[in-house]
């Protein structure tokens, strides 16, 4: 079973690949490249949801509008009543009717990405026109609706969370091309540690976890002479609750908000370096926000008075709920600093000091991203291997 959803996912993936080299015809691709190869934003968006070669391809938009749709679609069901109760009471029913108003929203948002570009491709089309605008945007559309589509089918038939994962496979696919022009002009031993201390760095903090432990009030009140002390469960907080997925959001927004205003004077000259620090900004903000989606201080403290059980030292109720909220609000600011620094010092060097621009080619962000949803995935294959297991022996 498990062999089979990796050859699904693997199928998938190779579909979107072999399509990023379909290129979307009229496009002088060169002209283009040449224009947006400076661009630290437009490398950072290809690095992402294209991969190692630049080419405006059927597959240009990517994951990217669904990616939006999803960070619209939980900012909303946590401030609007009507989807939070559709989510919170509904159960599997509310989920999916959640998921179906994520996929509309996408088709949207595709539908203002493809529409933008195709009016902007314009100096960039040979002998440009209406029925040739609409070509281009009915193709970059299909393009994310179908990305989407395969997406949905790898998290639901396949291994692994379909948006985080084809992410994955892109910034892989630029590996070798950044590990050469990171470590072949000048081999240095120096250079190498930077790599495998980041990588240490990195899966020691993805893998961080403060243990609190909890204990069940009918253990406490038996009368048993048993030590309850040696009953104890525990609640695991990561200390990055949201894994690879604010750096990742922050990505996106932080491409729409240059698309924006980059081409407005006065935001023309400063637009790459105030995009760093919007860029940490909107790290930090997506990692609180998310981790307080993942783990719901209410519900939490909710479920385990249900269950029966009380954290040591602290009262059940509004003391155990403000426990929780200061453990979370603790380790979302440690673990979003941690990613921001990580995924802006590069670009804040190489906007300083051009000679080292080449930190940007070879940058911890890639590395955050590789190494989370590899521990994702490396969790859920245990999981499936572990489940098969217990299938055949019951």
């Amino acid at each position: 079973m498990i062999i089979k959803k990796i050859l699904y996912t693997l199928l998938l993936i190779a579909y979107l690949r072999i399509g990023n080299f379909f290129p979307v015809q009229y496009v002088d691709q060169i002209y283009l490249y040449e224009t947006l190869k400076n661009n630290s934003t437009f490398q950072l968006f290809t690095l992402f949801f294209q991969g190692r070669y630049f080419l405006f391809s059927i597959f240009s938009l990517g994951i990217l509008p669904n990616i939006n749709a999803s960070v619209i679609m939980q900012f909303l069901v946590s401030i609007i009543p009507f989807f939070k109760q559709i989510q919170k009471e509904e159960g599997e029913n509310g989920r999916k009717k959640i998921t179906q108003y994520t996929r509309y929203l996408t088709v949207l948002i595709s539908f203002y990405y493809s529409g933008l570009i195709a009016i902007l491709l314009k100096p960039y089309v040979f002998d440009y026109t209406f029925a040739k605008a609409i070509e281009i945007f009915l193709i970059l559309s299909a393009g994310s609706i179908v990305t989407m589509w395969f997406s949905e089918l790898i998290t639901e038939k396949g291994i692994g969370n379909g948006s985080s994962l084809i992410i994955f496979i892109n910034i892989t696919s630029s590996l070798p091309k950044n590990l050469e022009l990171f470590l072949i002009p000048k081999l240095e031993i120096s250079k190498i540690l930077i790599i495998l201390l980041s990588l240490v760095g990195i899966i020691f903090v993805q893998n961080s976890t403060k243990i609190v432990p909890i204990l069940s009030t009918k253990s406490m009140m038996s009368n048993s002479n048993t030590n309850y002390l040696t009953n104890q469960s525990y609640i695991p907080f990561r200390l990055i609750q949201g894994g690879v997925f604010p750096i990742i959001f922050a990505t996106t927004f932080l491409t729409l908000f240059v698309n924006i205003f980059g081409h407005i004077i006065f935001f023309k000259n400063f637009i790459e370096f105030s995009s760093i620090f919007l860029y940490f900004g909107l790290i930090l903000l997506f990692n609180l926000f998310y981790s307080g989606i993942s783990l719901n201080a209410d519900e939490l403290t909710e479920d385990l008075n249900k269950m029966g059980f009380i954290v040591p030292d602290i009262r059940p109720g509004l003391q155990t709920k403000q426990y929780i909220l200061q453990i979370t609000n603790r380790l979302s600011l440690l673990g979003g600093l941690f990613l921001a620094i990580i995924a802006t010092t590069p670009n804040l060097i190489g906007y300083f000091d051009k000679n080292v621009d080449i930190l940007r080619s070879f940058s911890a962000t890639s590395l955050l991203i590789l190494v989370g949803v590899a521990i994702d995935l490396n969790r859920q294959i245990r999981a499936s291997l572990l489940s098969e297991y217990y299938k055949t022996i019951i």
